[in-house]
């Protein structure tokens, strides 16, 4: 697994790529295993581990535990996403599968957004405000973000699907104790 690290807006992010044969199938599989398929657990763990350690690039929580939700999903024509934030601590996307568009490019791309007060509102986006992370939706494609990072993604054209898998990452917190 390749990937990068950046800070933008000062905001981290990491972008990397997945092996798309490998580590792509075992995480679509991730949500549908048996709990005794112990070689798919292994190679999901190492993926995981992979991933975890992105996490932690982007987060601000000194190492506290969290706890992961899994979802696949699969992106058809006319899909797409508006401005969204998530209440997890990390967000993480993994592009699974996608059918490269034939005539435009921009299908299924996911856009990071600029977080800083007023950046949406500056009419010709350029430095320092207002610029987005653009990421194609091209099979492989990881990216591991702060949940409150906004996020989009531009409708899938026609002839285009995309399947991702995507993980967020929540604070595990420890009951109360009172005595």
């Amino acid at each position: 697994m390749d990937a990068t690290i950046s800070k933008l807006w000062p905001t981290p992010l990491w972008i990397g790529r997945l092996e798309p044969t490998a580590e792509t199938q075992q995480l679509a599989k991730l949500t549908t295993a048996e709990p005794q398929d112990v070689t798919h657990l292994r190679t999901t763990l190492a993926i995981m581990a992979a991933l975890e350690a992105a996490a932690s690039c982007v987060s601000d929580s000194d190492g506290a535990p969290l706890t992961w939700v899994h979802n696949v999903e699969r992106w058809h024509p006319a899909h797409h996403v508006g401005y969204s934030y998530s209440p997890a601590a990390i967000r993480i996307l993994a592009v699974l599968d996608s059918t490269p568009p034939e005539q435009h490019p921009q299908s299924g791309e996911i856009r990071l957004h600029d977080p800083r007060a007023g950046a949406a509102n500056v009419a010709l986006p350029g430095l320092p405000w207002g610029r987005s992370v653009t990421i194609p939706a091209v099979t492989g494609e990881v990216i591991a973000t702060p949940g409150w990072l906004p996020m989009s993604v531009a409708p899938v054209r026609t002839g285009h699907t995309v399947t991702v898998w995507t993980a967020l990452g929540r604070h595990t917190t420890t009951p109360i104790s009172r005595s």
